[in-house]
């Protein structure tokens, strides 16, 4: 669960999402609404110039499962969301998930409230 403290911390364009998979189950790691940082932050590749979230998971015992986890955090995450994951030998976390919204969806979409 995701803390108020926490909460008051995220940019203000990606907090809804953040909170929607954290109140799903979901968590999350890294965020980011693609406007709120700094010039030098996305200059230096700290920031990312679009709305995004990352997370772990816990592995899944089948590709299938995979894609159905997704699959739902996409739809929790509401319309126009992308979801990835990736897999690493190397991570002490070896499933990543990372859902982004491409800059050509309009922000008010990203802000309209999920329908659940």
């Amino acid at each position: 669960m995701i803390s108020a403290e926490e909460i008051a911390l995220l940019d203000p364009g990606i907090r809804d999402v953040v909170v929607r998979l954290n109140n799903a189950g979901y968590v999350t790691t890294d965020s980011g609404d693609g406007v709120s940082k700094s010039d030098d932050a996305f200059a230096s590749g700290c920031a990312l110039p679009f709305p995004h979230v990352m997370g772990t998971l816990p592995p899944p015992r089948t590709i299938r499962a995979l894609q159905n986890v997704a699959r739902d955090i996409a739809e929790v995450c509401g319309p126009n969301w992308v979801c990835e994951v990736s897999c690493s030998t190397e991570d002490p976390v070896p499933f990543w998930v990372f859902v982004a919204r491409p800059k050509a969806v309009p922000t008010e979409d990203l802000l309209a409230p999920s329908s659940d």
